[in-house]
């Protein structure tokens, strides 16, 4: 299969150093990804696959952004950039994707999947460029926003994200560990310590006294290859996890539950020796049943399949997380999203070619009651008429997801054209953007914005293609049946015509 990549950008730029790399930007619309190369003279190239060159550290986002190290590629200039070919129109990787698909759910799922895998790239950046005075909680809700865009809640989002969002690598949240520095088991659950016995035993061949079976896990780490730090006596600890689907399971019949037990020889968690799983009666179960049952999981029971296995300490922060609605925060939706498509291959009978909001109040809603309105300059092409037309609608700025926008919002003007009104083409060259979780202000479908009449022209071409033209033996089969029918008849007429006396 062949990946086709369509040009962006390219150009020059100096690197960590001051050598000059050759820079290009390309798009790949099947798969939704971006691909970044760099090159000095005579090497070969660098080349990086990504969903946001930006988030990715391959772009600069202003122009003080340099690269983390000398060994790495110079980086992409930031926006606004003179693209090529049908990106002509717009300055920046954002505008290109807002004007391909309306929503992240329409995403292709490799773009899905490496939004996944940069979250928590994208988590950082929301942390360190913010000035809010709880940047924690507004990158849960960003980047929470996005994976509810693309998966539709929590409970659909890949074990990956879960991770990213609550910046909990395995085995390194704080209070997910049972510490046991002077190596007694004393500081352990009974049930820990034993399982700690079983495991070193197990190892060693014969029965071992608590203290020389985790001298026994220590080496089995050492020969696996994980990092133990030099003083790990003072570190170790036995971390528990849970099936999340299996847990939940379990909460529903009794306060019994499954741990699965891990040791663990460094500070910041990870390196771990498996222990096996333990049945214990959960002091705590009380309260992960009333954080199950709570309302906030909107789309119903929490079943922890897609969670899978994870520390116990991690589901807790997930649940509390999402009790306080931070794991819901929803994408915005896109305006007449599913009424006007990108594409003419859809249902609709509307192809959305750009849409821009020119302003911005308060209106009364059917309720009297006040809300941010929008005014929309809206230019679509109709499959059925072959014409353009210009709206301008006014919306509620926020709507409503479980009601259609038309039906939310009210047409105010409506003008038809034969060609594309260029007047109304906002200048994505002036807008700056970024996909952080709410509908752009500025949409301009990346399909059609260098050539909107593009539109008519392969409507024609595919109509005429449409019409069948007789090919040269199906031409000679109808000539044979027109002679024949002309033989039929003068022999069938021969006996009508006058006889000459």
């Amino acid at each position: 299969m062949v990946i086709m990549y369509e040009r962006v950008w390219e150009g020059a730029a100096p690197g960590p150093d001051g050598t000059e790399w050759d820079l290009t930007l390309d798009f790949n619309e099947d798969t939704g990804l971006f691909r970044v190369c760099g090159a000095l003279d005579g090497e070969a190239p660098q080349i990086h696959e990504c969903a946001d060159p930006v988030v990715s550290g391959l772009m600069a986002r202003s122009e003080f952004d340099r690269p983390d190290s000398p060994e790495m590629m110079a980086l992409i200039p930031p926006a606004p950039l003179e693209m090529q070919g049908r990106f002509v129109p717009f300055s920046s990787p954002d505008q290109i994707v807002s004007g391909t698909w309306r929503t992240p759910r329409d995403w292709p799922d490799a773009r899905k999947g490496a939004t996944v895998r940069e979250l928590l790239f994208r988590r950082n950046d929301i942390v360190r460029l913010t000035d809010d005075v709880n940047p924690n909680r507004l990158a849960i809700m960003e980047c929470s926003r996005i994976l509810n865009g693309m998966y539709g809640d929590p409970s659909r989002w890949p074990r990956r994200a879960v991770d990213a969002v609550l910046r909990y690598p395995r085995g390194s949240m704080p209070g997910n560990r049972y510490r046991d520095p002077w190596l007694s088991g004393a500081m352990l659950p009974p049930e820990f310590s034993a399982a700690v016995v079983r495991a070193g035993s197990a190892l060693a061949g014969r029965a071992l006294g608590y203290r020389d079976a985790v001298y026994a896990l220590s080496e089995k780490a050492k020969s696996d290859g994980l990092f133990i730090e030099q003083d790990w006596k003072n570190c170790f600890c036995v971390i528990p996890s849970v099936d999340a689907a299996q847990f939940i399971r379990e909460l529903s019949e009794g306060d019994i539950v499954t741990l699965s037990l891990a040791a663990c020889f460094s500070s910041f968690g990870g390196s771990t020796v498996e222990l096996g799983d333990v049945r214990v009666d959960l002091k705590s179960a009380a309260w992960f049943r009333d954080m199950l049952q709570s309302e906030n999981f909107l789309h119903g029971p929490l079943d922890g399949h897609a969670l899978g296995k994870l520390q116990i300490g991690e589901l807790e922060e997930y649940l509390v997380q999402s009790a306080k609605g931070l794991l819901h925060t929803a994408w915005t939706g896109a305006f007449l999203d599913g009424e006007y498509e990108v594409g003419p291959e859809g249902e609709s009978d509307r192809v959305l070619i750009s849409a821009k909001v020119v302003d911005e109040g308060d209106c009364m809603d059917e309720r009297g009651l006040l809300q941010r309105s929008c005014s929309w300059v809206v230019v679509s092409w109709s499959k059925s008429e072959d014409v353009y037309h210009a709206e301008l609608w006014q919306a509620p700025k926020y709507l409503a997801n479980d009601r259609k926008s038309s039906k939310q919002a009210w047409r105010e003007r409506d003008s038809t054209f034969d060609s594309f009104p260029s007047q109304f083409m906002p200048d994505m060259r002036t807008m700056s953007m970024a996909m952080d979780g709410s509908e752009p202000a500025t949409f301009v479908n990346a399909r059609y914005a260098s050539d909107p009449d593009r539109l008519l022209k392969e409507r024609s071409r595919k109509d005429a293609q449409g019409k069948t033209v007789p090919g040269t033996k199906v031409l000679k089969e109808n000539l044979a049946k027109l002679d024949t029918k002309v033989i039929v008849d003068r022999k069938q007429g021969a006996g009508s015509r006058g006889q000459h006396v």
